[in-house]
């Protein structure tokens, strides 16, 4: 139904990049909270691993339900780019 993908370390390209998260949801699951459900877990998961006191996120401008997700899950807009969202979610 979907991937979710945590970076345990973020390099200079991920930081000003991706960030710590990749998520996709299939498309025949979309709209149906599982994203939202996910990055929840994925949260959990990253308060043992990831260094950082933030998860770092990006999204794309043309993806309003992925920015959507993120600020559910606490997500705060660190700043905008023509290559879209950077959001950070405090982990501790």
């Amino acid at each position: 139904m979907g991937e979710f993908r945590l970076r345990h370390y973020l390099v200079p390209s991920l930081e000003n990049g991706s960030g710590h998260v990749g998520q996709f949801i299939k498309k025949e699951y979309r709209g149906r909270g599982y994203c939202t459900e996910g990055l929840r877990l994925l949260i959990e998961e990253a308060r043992k691993i990831i260094p950082e006191n933030e998860l770092y996120l990006h999204c794309n401008l043309d993806n309003p339900a992925s920015l959507r997700v993120m600020l559910k899950n606490g997500g705060v807009i660190h700043h905008k780019e023509e290559s879209g969202f950077y959001v950070r979610i405090k982990l501790r």
